[in-house]
């Protein structure tokens, strides 16, 4: 199986876990000294993360937490969101993404 590409574009979804994660080197493989922010977000009843390069001040672990603990997930729009969907295993899939831009997004 080849992997599939799609370009969703800016789109929004509720962020239900957060995390900041070292960038490796596509190359050497090795760890930069650059991170990016990985929104957990729920698409159906598939969890996707998706990759933001940025410099993680949109939200943070605590704020993500305390909403789902709440009952009302932060809503993230990411901008040029595209979703990867890639062979995990012979049985299963691995749907990622990446988007250029998250903010969150702000209720009236």
């Amino acid at each position: 199986m080849n992997n599939f590409r799609d370009v969703i574009g800016d789109t929004q979804y509720s962020v239900i876990e957060y995390r900041r994660t070292p960038v490796y080197d596509s190359v050497t493989r090795e760890k930069t000294g650059q991170t990016e922010s990985r929104y957990t977000v729920l698409h159906g009843y598939d969890k996707i993360d998706i990759k933001v390069a940025d410099d993680g001040q949109a939200v943070t672990q605590a704020q993500v937490r305390a909403a789902a603990d709440a009952g009302e997930p932060i809503q993230m729009a990411f901008s040029n969101l595209e979703i990867i969907i890639r062979p995990k295993s012979q049985w299963e899939i691995q749907v990622t993404g990446r988007a250029s831009k998250a903010a969150v997004v702000v209720s009236k």
